[in-house]
């Protein structure tokens, strides 16, 4: 058995959606896609955390289908997942239904839909070339790493957690995040990340290096005042993946610290460490000299 078809994952090579015309010039053909994402799935599964991510998807015994982006020649337009496209709703609603009922077969829906394209992480793709002169960016991605956080996404379409404004980001440290859904996604990729020693993600402005500092599973909490919350909230809506990454012995893992020591935690959000990152030094002297106001208050107050 292919390890796609293990864990419920369809690699559809074909490029174009029902009101959209392929590329003339593919950057890749359809089995040398087939391979390439087969190769990066067989890896994420050799990892302890890109494995939990697979296991998780599995469970809900319906299917991602994994598509390339849809990108212009010569440009780099980042991967992305989302609940599908018009294909994936008229199989939904119409070609599977028929194919169970009146065929008898076993077909499943389609929940999700990644679009990723090995190729362009490649040296000499889009995407790579991209990276290469970002200035936002100091490191290169693998593309595994870039599979398994869009796989992140996918659990939270499938999961119907998805839910982007769930803890405000806006005017905090976190912000780099764009939303909750990013900060969830990446902490799962430097998480993976950590087995292999590889290089963890700052945020989700181009590919920048976590603060070395931050690079621990508790201190990691520093972050920002909503890093607590942010995660806390992860552990609410998917209780099982967080439990089943919250047993994993890897490097860095602030899922394993909030299950350790949620206290411990917490305190490290709300510390002047934390307050700094997300207002100034001048905040933080204010704030001891009023202990009586609370960090939400605070952080109200300065941004309203």
């Amino acid at each position: 058995m292919s390890v796609e078809a293990q864990f419920n994952l369809l690699i559809d090579p074909t490029w174009n959606d029902i009101n959209q015309v392929p590329p003339k010039f593919p950057m890749m053909t359809n089995e040398a896609y087939v391979m390439a994402v087969r190769e990066d799935l067989q890896g994420i599964m050799n990892n302890p955390v890109g494995k939990s991510v697979l296991d998780r998807l599995k469970k809900w015994n319906r299917v991602v289908r994994i598509t390339p982006v849809r990108e212009g020649q010569g440009v780099c337009v980042s991967p992305s997942a989302n609940f599908g496209e018009n294909r994936d709703l008229m199989w939904n609603r119409h070609v599977s239904p028929f194919l169970n009922k009146v065929l008898g077969m076993q077909t499943r829906p389609i929940w999700a839909v990644v679009f990723y394209t090995p190729e362009a992480f490649n040296p000499g793709g889009t995407c790579h070339t991209f990276y290469k002169t970002d200035k936002r960016s100091n490191y290169m991605p693998n593309r595994q790493e870039v599979l398994v956080h869009e796989l992140v996404h996918a659990i939270r379409d499938m999961s119907k957690t998805f839910s982007p404004d769930s803890v405000k980001v806006h005017k905090t440290n976190l912000q780099g995040f764009d939303s909750i859904e990013e900060f969830i996604a990446i902490l799962v990729q430097n998480m993976f990340q950590s087995v292999d020693k590889g290089k963890l993600r700052a945020d989700h402005q181009g590919f920048r290096e976590l603060d070395p500092n931050l690079a621990n599973s508790f201190e990691f909490f520093k972050i920002s005042t909503r890093s607590f919350a942010a995660v806390e909230a992860f552990v609410k809506q998917n209780k099982y993946f967080t439990a089943n990454l919250a047993k994993l012995d890897v490097p860095f893992n602030p899922v394993r610290a909030f299950f350790k020591d949620p206290r411990k935690c917490r305190e490290f959000s709300e510390s002047d460490a934390a307050f700094k990152r997300d207002t100034g030094p001048l905040a933080v002297l204010f704030r001891t000299l009023t202990p009586g106001i609370s960090v939400e208050l605070w952080h109200d107050l300065l941004h309203p």
